[in-house]
């Protein structure tokens, strides 16, 4: 089932038939903090709460029955994310988790090598 608007460089993780996607750019590199879940059994897509701040190339993982998304980059200076985003089923509902990643010289150094990538695997 397509997406109504394309995205890429998004964090996901699937957890049964449930998938979580967050974050990325648009079609004209916009980063994004909208966040969407498919149902592989419904085959629809459901808008989730956005993230607290606009986050791409991140990570997502489902674990203990919440899903994560860390790391990244975002922000009108494309700087690295230092923080983490708990994202609870039941209540719909993001929490920020503060320090969980340094912001360092060796992150600097990751996130201009990073902030240079322009596009990536699109799915719409």
């Amino acid at each position: 089932m397509r997406m109504n608007s394309p995205r890429c460089l998004f964090g996901s993780a699937s957890l049964g038939e449930r998938a979580i996607l967050v974050g990325g750019c648009d079609l004209e590199g916009n980063i994004l903090s909208s966040a969407k879940m498919y149902n592989s059994e419904t085959q629809t897509w459901k808008i989730l709460p956005s993230i607290n701040k606009p986050r791409k190339m991140s990570s997502g993982v489902f674990m203990d029955g919440k899903f994560y998304v860390i790391g990244g980059i975002g922000g009108p200076d494309s700087k690295l994310s230092t923080y983490g985003e708990e994202f609870y089923l039941e209540t719909e509902t993001w929490t920020k988790i503060p320090n969980m990643s340094p912001a360092g010289a060796a992150a600097t150094r990751e996130n201009d090598r990073l902030a240079s990538v322009r596009r990536g695997p699109w799915l719409s």
